[in-house]
């Protein structure tokens, strides 16, 4: 019988140590690297560090873009078009806004651990769920909020 290897998705380990040790990768002098090689890893590096930075800040966005929408939307549903006093109470409370707040943060807490915790291959259904769940959520906030400025 095949035995199975477990590896923890190291992903965020890897790309921790890249950045950490970015003096030893791109040190001038120890290596037997010509100079313009060099200088082209001193390049890629704030590539890369650029990049994740912003990767970060795309998931930021991603929240607030979502959490915007999403209240401008509850509030046209609840408080506009509704004549319902207690249709009104639910939107005021923040009721609405605080579930959708849990959740978005959850999967994204649910994400990480996963992707520390278990070999990709066993959390591929997880991330696929996810995936589409946000893929949904995303493009129900660019249309809708295409729809209130149009």
């Amino acid at each position: 019988m095949k035995q199975r290897r477990r590896w923890m998705n190291g992903a965020l380990f890897g790309t921790y140590k890249v950045i950490s040790n970015i003096g030893a990768m791109i040190s001038c002098g120890r290596n037997d690297h010509p100079w313009y090689r060099q200088v082209l890893m001193f390049f890629f590096m704030i590539y890369m560090i650029t990049l994740y930075l912003l990767q970060f800040l795309t998931v930021g966005a991603m929240f607030v873009t979502i959490m915007i929408f999403f209240d401008q939307f509850f509030e046209v549903l609840f408080v506009e078009d509704s004549n319902s006093q207690v249709m009104r109470d639910i939107y005021e409370n923040g009721i609405l806004k605080k579930v959708l707040f849990s959740l978005y943060l959850g999967m994204i807490f649910l994400s990480t651990f996963v992707s520390i915790a278990l070999p990709i291959d066993r959390a591929m259904g997880y991330f696929r769920v996810v995936s589409m769940i946000m893929a949904v959520l995303m493009i129900s906030s660019i249309l809708g909020i295409t729809y209130f400025l149009a």
